[in-house]
């Protein structure tokens, strides 16, 4: 059976972990590892946040006293506008959920801490630890992100949770594979009638390939009023990537789109020290705008690449497993604007996959306020494919539009 464990507290600095010690009006510092209990099963938790002006931040998570070192993640974040006139929208974060499988010591003191990444000036956070009776493993986990300026270039994320100089992630000696990516965006200064993607780049110490990823998109029409976009969500994403031990592993960020002003883009990766996990996975990314409703867009740029040439089927894997997807309105304007998007992949094993990825619904008036973040959305598939290419297509489907989103969409391929 679980035991669950719960700490709360304020976020002093952004860059600056602070340890959560209290439990509603009453103050416990730190955790105590429940009798008969082994590892650390799920981490679960909001992030909440005083707004104001042009700012914004994702929230990270340490833990400290843990059997084999200590341990980092992120869950979520949000982006804000200009409070003014009209005011900033309210809104509501369901909890974000860490499945991993951290050990620990009976009866030992695990410490929670969190910092935030961006410009807060302050925020609070709440995190519940699942514990259970098995045996857990030595898991490691890594926060690296950059803030990018202005899109089209891509940027070593050479940044750790506490704004310190980190560069690339020297890949453990004993580490086997990646378990789960958590990207994340937030946009720490929110440029008028902007949008766009973010993406993400691993780079070396991965044997199946150096490989994009989707990280997240934003939509914001901003007039006289201002504008506040609030919370965005984030998708663990579960995996199985092989990792060369002692390799450094790079990451990069990147944005796409109209710009949307500074952009924070990183990620959160836990390694794993066992073998196992599921099938080896590996990861392919396409983007473009998606300029009209109705009509199919082929995908057929990949970050900084603007003719990367098609998507093939990399070499051994023989199905689809995953699709991550965001998208963001690059030129928003007043008026009405809906749309569902629908993505087509051509030349799978069956001929086609017809897939339903997202809706957008917004109106934009004068002297209002309107904006959204969007995180990294994964759903499981299983779409069998053989050797070759693979040609992702997206459309708007019906509805009224005006503006013109990207589309950032990676599948999750396995052997």
């Amino acid at each position: 059976m679980a035991s669950y464990e719960f700490r709360e507290g304020d976020i002093a600095a952004v860059g600056t972990y602070s340890k959560l010690t209290l439990v509603g009006p009453e103050t416990r510092n730190a955790i105590i590892v429940p009798k008969g209990k082994h590892s650390i099963k799920q981490i679960i938790g909001v992030f909440h946040f005083d707004a104001t002006d042009t700012e914004g931040a994702s929230c990270a998570v340490r833990l400290t006293g843990l059997k084999f070192g200590n341990y980092e993640t992120v869950l979520g974040g949000h982006t804000d506008g200009t409070a003014v006139g009209n005011g900033a929208d309210a809104a509501v974060m369901d909890p974000m959920v860490i499945n991993t499988n951290l050990a620990v010591d009976e009866g030992a003191e695990i410490w929670v801490e969190s910092t935030m990444i961006g410009t807060a000036t302050a925020g609070s956070c709440n995190v519940e630890l699942v514990f259970d009776g098995a045996q857990g493993e030595k898991r490691y986990g890594f926060i690296r992100y950059v803030s990018i300026a202005a899109p089209g270039t891509k940027t070593a994320a050479n940044s750790d949770a506490t704004s310190a100089t980190a560069y690339a992630i020297k890949i453990p000696s004993d580490a086997r594979r990646i378990s789960s990516m958590v990207p994340f965006t937030s946009s720490e200064s929110l440029a008028t009638a902007s949008g766009g993607v973010a993406v993400l780049k691993l780079e070396g110490g991965l044997p199946d390939g150096d490989f994009y990823m989707t990280a997240g998109g934003h939509c914001g029409l901003a007039t006289t009023a201002g504008l506040c976009a609030g919370y965005y969500e984030v998708d663990q994403i579960q995996t199985n990537v092989l990792v060369s031990p002692g390799s450094n592993l790079q990451v990069y960020g990147e944005t796409k789109g109209t710009d949307w002003g500074t952009v924070v883009v990183g990620i959160a990766i836990e390694m794993a020290t066992s073998s196992g996990g599921g099938p080896v996975m590996t990861y392919r990314e396409r983007d473009l705008l998606v300029g009209s409703v109705d009509a199919w867009v082929l995908l057929s740029a990949c970050g900084a690449f603007t003719t990367p040439g098609p998507l093939t089927v990399p070499a051994g894997f023989n199905r689809i497993v995953q699709i991550i997807h965001a998208e963001g309105d690059s030129t928003p304007t007043a008026a009405s604007r809906n749309h569902g998007t629908i993505l087509k992949l051509a030349g799978v094993a069956d001929g086609e996959a017809l897939l339903c990825l997202s809706g957008v619904t917004g109106t934009g008036v004068t002297g209002g306020n309107a904006g959204t973040t969007m995180g990294a959305k994964k759903r499981d598939v299983d779409i069998p494919v053989n050797s070759g290419a693979i040609s992702p297509y997206v459309a708007m489907s019906s509805g009224v539009d005006t503006s013109a989103p990207y589309s950032s969409v990676t599948l999750g391929f396995a052997k």
